[in-house]
């Protein structure tokens, strides 16, 4: 267990971090200040299961993030969001394990004069895809990439 204070620009610490011979369990709570900051986060971990979730406000210039991790055996989640401003930004990633077939997408969004980006990949034994969108505007600008690959085909 840990716990900081501080001044003068401000600060605040909380960290738990209990544990057994294979038991895992941290929670952390951080905050700062004057241009503001905050975190929590929270794992845990049993033989072969984790888990772990994040939280990270901050502010002027605006930034907010949630994370979310989940692990089994042969399986794995994982889940990240994210927004930012003034010239805005949206950012989703998502992962997907199951046994050897894997998920992967990532979105991303701005403004003002526009932009997008979009990243796929999927694969199955011996199969895999990868598809990147990009897209720009007012004066134009476009990206298109795709990867396949399979025993019998290649590109």
């Amino acid at each position: 267990m840990r716990l900081n204070l501080s001044a003068p620009e401000y600060h605040f610490e909380l960290r738990l971090k209990p544990s057994a011979p294979e038991y895992h369990f941290e929670m952390r709570l951080k905050l700062s200040a004057p241009e503001y900051h905050f975190e929590l986060r929270l794992k845990l971990s049993v033989p072969e299961y984790n888990f772990e979730m994040r939280l990270k406000p901050s502010a002027p210039e605006y930034h907010f993030e949630l994370r979310l991790k989940l692990s089994a055996p042969e399986y794995h989640f994982e889940l990240r969001l994210k927004l930012s401003a003034p010239e805005y930004l949206f950012e989703l990633r998502l992962k997907l394990s199951v046994l050897e077939y894997n998920f992967e997408l990532t979105l991303k969004l701005s403004v003002p004069e526009y932009h997008f980006r979009l990243r796929l990949k999927l694969s199955v034994p011996e199969y895999h895809l990868w598809l990147r969108l990009k897209l720009s505007v007012p004066e134009y600008h476009f990206e298109l990439s795709l990867k396949l690959s399979a025993p019998e085909y290649s590109s």
